[in-house]
């Protein structure tokens, strides 16, 4: 199917490509606002709202690092709708917990332009602080992961994600398409009825899918499925018995913070931190007392 707009850029201008395209949506008045992640002064690479098109020169959708999971933003700004179109870049993993959190009503997409992207992996945290120190750059990263490549300065990207079988986002309206796209070009495809009209608005004539993209992008999801088959036998291996698994899981010291990380953990009040789960001194004292013969 035609319904890809290939962007053209030279080396080191991806990034000013990309604030273009939405510098030209926002102007042309297809969205009102951004959701994208952007370079922050001394806060590294964050997802961030704009409305100002001025600001977009800050835009690095593909750096491979994500702070935090955007599901949980995007469900802020759209649980209580604004009436106003915002597009959000975001990835696959993201993506895949915003439609938990519509499914819950925690979120609504009504005015919200879906734009995926394809996900190489990303770094931890500190480690991408490291390599951005040292120079590396969004395109130098794609341009060795396209490859085959992650590692950089003694870093790799996160063992999730070299399991996660999904390097392309699905659910979106339009997919910001890297994988087998070439080092010059990034192509957007539109995947929905709202994305086809999102690009005539925009202007954006659209044509044939870059010769090469399926079979890499299958490709990619075979090696991570693999990858991840392996990981889970080598956990159950590990882990073959209720008490195998207690040990693995035996420094947990329930400070909660996994629950504030997820981004499908939405409750208003957690029960975890009620009264169910607040005892008094008695039943403390009595339960180091054996019970039972």
């Amino acid at each position: 199917m035609a319904n890809f707009t290939k962007l053209s850029f030279k080396k080191g201008e991806l990034n000013q490509t990309l604030a273009d395209l939405f510098k030209g949506m926002m102007g042309k008045g297809v969205v009102d606002a951004l959701l994208a992640p952007m370079i922050q002064p001394k806060r590294g690479v964050m997802l961030t709202l704009v409305t100002d098109p001025s600001h977009l020169g800050a835009i690095d959708p593909f750096a491979p690092v994500v702070p935090v999971n955007g599901a949980r933003i995007a469900s802020s700004i759209t649980a209580r709708p604004s009436g106003r179109k915002t597009a959000m870049v975001l990835r696959s993993c993201e993506i895949r917990a915003l439609v938990e959190l519509c499914k819950l009503k925690q979120a609504n997409l009504e005015d919200v332009l879906l734009i995926g992207m394809d996900c190489l992996g990303r770094y931890e945290n500190l480690d991408f602080v490291k390599l951005r120190a040292e120079g590396q750059s969004s395109e130098a990263f794609l341009e060795k992961a396209l490859a085959g490549d992650t590692q950089s300065g003694g870093c790799d990207v996160s063992g999730a994600c070299k399991i996660c079988e999904f390097p392309v986002a699905d659910n979106v309206d339009l997919r910001l398409c890297i994988i087998g796209s070439g080092a010059e070009a990034v192509y957007l495809e539109s995947l929905t009825p709202k994305g086809d009209k999102a690009l005539e608005a925009a202007g954006l004539g659209t044509g044939e899918a870059p010769a090469g993209r399926e079979a890499a992008v299958q490709q990619l999801a075979k090696k991570r499925k693999e990858a991840c088959d392996a990981a889970l036998a080598q956990y159950r291996e590990s882990t073959p018995s209720i008490d195998a698994l207690e040990d693995r899981v035996a420094n947990c010291i329930n400070c909660y913070n996994c629950r504030v990380a997820c981004p499908v953990c939405y409750c208003k009040e957690c029960v975890f931190v009620t009264d169910t789960f607040r005892h008094n001194g008695d039943q403390y004292m009595g339960w180091p007392i054996p019970s039972g013969p």
